[in-house]
């Protein structure tokens, strides 16, 4: 296709701050329209931005027809979105998660072709992410034996751009869903699993929001290896500063890494303190958030225009919102 006329409903800080920026940066895509439920937000931003403002229209079924609708909306409120983009046969991009469940998310992607729905899971896209993977999938040190990963920081809201994430009508969970569902997204993505088991778990709970979670995983099928399993130790917490790297350890050594696009793989041998820390800067993918935003609408417009799905398909994550909710406690354990 020559010309993407893509279609925006939401005017918050990610569609600020990333994809408007990115979006008018692409030789082949057109913003074609803009429109939020607070119109004077979205009137000041599509000024802002130079692009086409839309009064948000009372049902999904009136928007404009476009190629593509971005949905940077918090999720408790995309359903009828989703629901009539698909009868109208116009493609999705969801800000990550795409639904609030494993069972929703299942929902939603039996609306659509593989290939025209996409979920934000940008982190894979990574160069730090792409190397780790590599690691576990061709066994540069042996087989993945344990994972840990922590993000998270004490947090004050400021109730600018983020009130729905203190209201889980609107966000459907706390800081597992919200924050959370990139390194649970993260976990699968570097490891291959194709299953898992949740051992244990606690969850610091503010009324009906989560603010700090810590879980045990077992994962199976590490690498794509039918009979490997490795150990995954889970933290994401708004409650306290955490470390922000993911640690992969294999038998002799441990690859760790920061949790941003920018940070270096650590390798570190096994033994006494003296042996050597070495780094090493990863190949090919994203080390910037803006790389990361490009590449992955450049993807899935790819695999729109071929009928393929792309590395971001919201298909990929089933697994994803199945393991969310299994360490919520909300479904099996065991998938």
């Amino acid at each position: 296709m020559g010309q993407w006329r893509i279609g925006i409903v939401g005017a918050g800080a990610v569609a600020r701050m990333c994809h408007l920026p990115v979006l008018l940066s692409m030789d082949n895509v057109q913003v074609a329209w803009l429109a939020d439920i607070n119109n004077p937000s979205a009137a000041a931003l599509a000024r802002a931005f130079g692009v086409p403002h839309l009064t948000l229209p009372a049902s999904p079924d009136d928007l404009p027809d476009c190629d593509v609708v971005l949905l940077a909306i918090p999720v408790r409120h995309r359903m009828p979105y989703y629901e009539a983009l698909a009868r109208r046969g116009i493609a999705v991009f969801a800000e990550k998660p795409l639904a609030v469940s494993r069972e929703e998310h299942a929902q939603i992607v039996s609306l659509f072709a593989p290939h025209r729905l996409a979920c934000g899971y940008m982190r894979r896209l990574y160069a730090n992410s792409r190397l780790l993977r590599r690691a576990v999938r061709e066994q540069w040190f042996g087989p993945l034996q344990r994972l840990r990963i922590r993000e998270g920081t004490r947090g004050t809201r400021t109730g600018v751009d983020a009130t729905h994430y203190d209201d889980v009508r609107a966000a459907g969970g706390g800081v597992l869903l919200s924050l959370g569902c990139h390194t649970i997204d993260l976990v699968l993505y570097l490891t291959l699993a194709d299953s898992f088991q949740v051992h244990n778990r606690h969850i610091d709970w503010d009324d009906t929001l989560d603010r700090r979670v810590e879980a045990g995983i077992h994962l199976h099928g590490v690498g794509g290896h039918p009979e490997a399993m490795c150990e995954v130790e889970y933290c994401v917490s708004w409650l306290d500063d955490q470390e922000n790297t993911i640690e992969l350890e294999f038998p002799n050594v441990t690859l760790s890494a920061g949790l941003t696009p920018d940070a270096t793989v650590t390798i570190r041998p096994h033994g006494p303190e003296s042996e050597p820390v070495e780094e090493f800067q990863p190949g090919r993918g994203a080390t910037t958030t803006y790389q990361a935003f490009f590449l992955e609408w450049d993807h899935f417009l790819r695999g729109v225009d071929k009928g393929e799905a792309s590395l971001v398909a919201a298909s990929t994550a089933q697994n994803t919102a199945a393991l969310i909710d299994a360490v919520y406690g909300r479904g099996a354990d065991t998938v």
